[in-house]
């Protein structure tokens, strides 16, 4: 036992010592005898699937997954799935009966994982022990004699100050309390590379633990189209390949890897089926009829080497995606003669889940299923399951030779002059930038809405030039963005936008280090204008380019140095607030997003613009028109008697930190209508009126047609009738009380989530959250600034906000973000020039990670499952 053993560990003696609140008056340190089971700990959120997580196995009596601050490299835990919370408890016979064969399977495939010298098993009862999650669990702890030997040079030996802090960092101690043993020398495993190992593992485990077939870790995209041109080797005539996975995960660059070996053209055209639902490929047989023998020999050879057994090779292959089809799925049915393909070619699946019963049910030669696990801009690469649905099939063969020996080294007789694009899944560190981060040079373009938005940055967070091409004017006679007008007005603006933002920051293209651009979520015709131009910069000019999460730039702009006094440290909880977007995010790194709450049907920000357009407003966006009605004198006292009928919403909901202002809305639409109705005002508001016509000429300047501030009845041309000034009165009542309890709201449920944070902090052992982070557009709105900033006091953090003129979109977030993300390593080499209308692709639907189940209710599960 450690002599830290049953003490308060320095941080909390410290707190103590300053008149704070000691360890013991915020987690009681219970005796084993009075530790109870606790069902709403982390385990059992993990147990239940409603906190999401990584599962090394999932099995009736136990779950094990590694541990996320790992005291050594392959650290591991293994969950038992019963209702005890310690030894001392009565367990199930029928769990009783696997967890000693649990264990004993899990200590194996970690040493054979990490080749390590020894295994510690740890299990602490009671907190007096250092047991912080009140659910029966032991760690599995690899010890190294000699770091220096260790198996993998991308795990260097660490210092003891390093080992001690990642020991009480670890989950069993996250106090630091001293309760878990370490052998003096132990090889800390990089976070990057967690996920190999987790591969590694899920390999040695024996199938009826982790699944048959073979586990891959996948660190990027251009990685992922290797894995799938790994792949191609076990296409045999009448493979039907499924892939599953999120949105953005990457099924697509598996598919495009795999059809360019089968092609044996590495830059050949593979674009994403998603809309004409299926594309066909077949291979050039030019080259073959001039060298047939030759040709036959190295296919041969080729599949039975890679496969194990020589075999024909298929006559086509089929990419299939029937995603946007929804409930009119049959249609697949008509484009392809399954019952042939089945048999004699190969189809290529995404989204298989929602294919045809009528086809998914004809008999197949071989299934292979392939599942990618992860959501959203992930910067640690993703999981990938490969099996095969027959177990004698030759590719079933291959997969247990793959799972056993590794992936073995690519070989495609790529046609005459094409260049073989790598073989290695591991990341190389080499595709880091060369040269100092404060040095590089970003170039940052924006183009998912309706503003056309370029900025150069450098490295150091220093702004060298901005420009913004404004589309106001443009869309308030249709009450909103339209997607084609928008493009057409982003494809007019993106090249003067470029060239002046780089012509104002005195550089050239030549001189940028690399090109960041928002490619999702955001209208798809807008993204693809600003993807193609930085893809066009890109190539011609040999730069790399790092594709941004819109909503991640949002968040990271609060990071940003120069321009913010206080920038954002990870981890952090951030509340996105915008035009399309409503989330609570808590977030760990970038890339590393976990959704605690979001909107089930508006965003605040759509809110907010509606219902400003009810109370006459035209300018888009209508929400700071809305904010100025609000402030207006007497406008909270005339909101005060409506606050019986504009109310919070989600009453019924005490659990969940999601969100829904389609009630708010509808609210204050009833409330317009009676006041009208009540003051004998005919129709909707002059406003609305003028700009359905047509008529809001003064809107281009973010003014309405008869207005200074975009709200009709200000100015020239004000209402005259007793009726029309009352109700001028009424708007500013409304505005008032459908912002306060939109504030409210936000308030309530970022509270829920703060509370969260703080809870499962104390049993994972997480570092406490640094700061409330509110981004978005809506972050420029004065009340939901100042009831964020009050809560976040009420928690002692502080609540950083970026500046009010970065709130909108811009480039300057998708530069930094471009910034963080190439530090990372996590870009992209520009495609050759005469590809570049070939390669634009964008993701209009990209989840910005993963989201916390806990709290939902049925009918929000099959929202939140329709939008992941």
């Amino acid at each position: 036992m450690s002599s830290e053993q049953g003490r308060p560990n320095k941080k909390a003696r410290k707190a103590e010592k300053k008149g704070g609140r000691s360890m013991e008056e915020v987690e009681p340190r219970l005796p084993c005898t009075a530790t109870k089971y606790d069902q709403h700990n982390i385990f059992a959120g993990m147990q239940h699937n409603t906190v999401p997580c990584e599962k090394l196995w999932d099995r009736p009596a136990s779950f094990a997954i590694l541990d996320h601050k790992p005291a050594a490299r392959g650290h591991s835990i293994l969950v038992v799935k019963a209702p005890a919370a310690t030894l001392l408890d009565d367990l199930p016979p029928e769990v009783a009966a696997h967890i000693l064969p649990d264990l004993q399977i899990l200590v194996r495939a970690v040493q054979a994982a990490t080749s390590c010298s020894g295994i510690t098993v740890q299990q602490n009862n009671g907190s007096v022990a250092g047991q912080t999650v009140r659910q029966l669990h032991f760690h599995v702890i690899p010890c190294y004699s000699n770091p220096d030997a260790t198996p993998s040079q991308h795990h260097p030996p660490t210092s003891n100050a390093h080992q001690q802090q990642q020991q009480q960092q670890s989950l069993s101690d996250p106090q630091g309390q001293g309760s878990l043993q370490l052998p003096e020398s132990t090889a800390v495993c990089e976070e990057a590379e967690q996920g190999q190992l987790l591969a590694d593992i899920r390999n040695r485990l024996p199938p009826s633990y982790s699944g048959e077939g073979c586990h891959v870790w996948v660190p990027s995209a251009e990685k992922m189209e290797q894995l799938g041109m790994h792949l191609q080797a076990l296409l045999q005539p009448g493979t039907v390949v499924l892939l599953s996975g999120q949105l953005g995960s990457g099924k697509t660059s598996i598919a495009r890897g795999c059809i360019r070996a089968w092609c044996r053209d590495p830059h050949m055209h593979v674009p994403s089926p998603s809309f004409l639902l299926n594309l066909t490929y077949q291979q050039d047989r030019g080259y073959e009829q001039q060298n047939v023998e030759q040709q036959q020999q190295q296919q041969q050879s080729h599949h039975q080497a890679q496969s194990g057994s020589p075999g024909p090779q298929p006559a086509a292959v089929h990419h299939m995606d029937p995603f946007r089809l929804g409930t009119k799925a049959d249609k697949m049915a008509g484009l392809v003669d399954f019952d042939t393909a089945f048999q004699r070619e190969v189809c290529i699946i995404e989204w298989a889940d929602r294919m045809p019963k009528s086809v998914m049910d004809l008999p197949r030669k071989e299934t292979l299923e392939v599942s990618i696990s992860g959501v959203g801009a992930q910067a640690a690469g993703r999981h990938v399951w490969i099996r095969s649905a027959s177990p004698e099939s030759p590719a079933a063969t291959a997969l247990r030779a793959w799972r056993s020996q590794g992936l073995p080294p690519l070989s495609v007789s790529w046609l005459p002059g094409q260049a073989n694009p790598g073989q290695s899944l591991l990341f190389d560190p080499s595709q880091r930038i060369a040269g100092p981060p404060d040095s590089w040079v970003v170039l940052g373009i924006e183009s998912s809405c309706d503003d056309t938005a370029a900025a150069v940055i450098r490295g150091d967070g220093t702004v060298l030039a901005h420009k913004i091409a404004s589309q106001a004017g443009l869309h308030e006679q249709y009450g909103g963005v339209k997607p084609d007008v928008a493009r057409d007005a982003h494809a007019a603006a993106i090249c003067s936008t470029v060239d002046g933002c780089l012509q104002d920051a005195g550089i050239s293209a030549a001189d940028l280090t690399a090109v960041a651009v928002t490619v999702g979520p955001g209208l798809s015709l807008c993204l693809q204008v600003g993807v193609k131009q930085a893809l066009t910069l890109a190539a011609t000019h040999n730069k790399p380019i790092v594709p941004v999460h819109h909503m991640e730039a949002h968040a990271l702009m609060a990071r940003m140095p120069k321009i913010n006094q206080q920038p954002l440290q990870f981890p952090a909880l951030l509340m996105l607030v915008s035009g399309g977007h409503n989330m609570l995010v808590r977030t760990d790194g970038v890339g590393k997003h976990h959704i605690l709450g979001t909107t089930l049907d508006d965003s605040v920000g759509e809110a907010f613009d509606k219902v400003a357009r009810l109370l006459g407003v035209v300018a888009i966006p209508g929400g700071p028109h809305l904010e100025a009605l609000a402030s207006r004198e007497g406008a909270s006292t005339k909101g005060a008697a409506y606050k019986q009928r504009i109310t919070l919403p989600l009453r019924k909901d005490r659990d969940s930190c999601n969100y829904s202002f389609s009630g708010i809305k509808t609210q204050a639409g009833m409330v317009v209508d009676a006041e009208r109705l009540r003051l004998g005002l005919q129709g909707p508001p002059a406003g609305v009126a003028a700009a359905a016509a047509g008529m809001g000429e003064g809107a281009a300047d973010g003014q309405g047609p008869e207005g200074c501030d975009g709200v009709q009845g200000q100015g020239q041309g004000a209402p005259q009738t007793e009726a029309e000034e009352e109700f001028e009165r009424c708007k500013a009542g409304i505005a008032w009380i459908f912002q306060d309890t939109c504030v409210r709201f936000l308030v309530e449920r970022a509270e829920r989530a703060l509370q969260r944070c703080k809870e499962d902090a104390q049993q994972l052992g997480q570092p406490p959250l640094t700061c409330l982070v509110v981004a978005g557009g809506v972050a420029a709105n004065k009340a939901v600034r100042q009831g964020l900033t009050d809560l976040a006091a009420k928690f002692g953090l502080p609540c950083i906000c970026p500046p009010v003129k970065y709130c909108t979109d811009n480039g300057i977030m998708v530069a930094w973000t471009g910034v963080e993300r190439l530090r990372l390593g996590l870009h992209r080499p520009p495609p050759p020039l005469d590809m570049v209308d070939k390669t634009v692709e964008v993701l209009p639907r990209w989840p910005l990670g993963t989201i916390d189940a806990r709290g939902l209710n049925k009918q929000s599960e099959k929202f939140l499952k329709l939008v992941q």
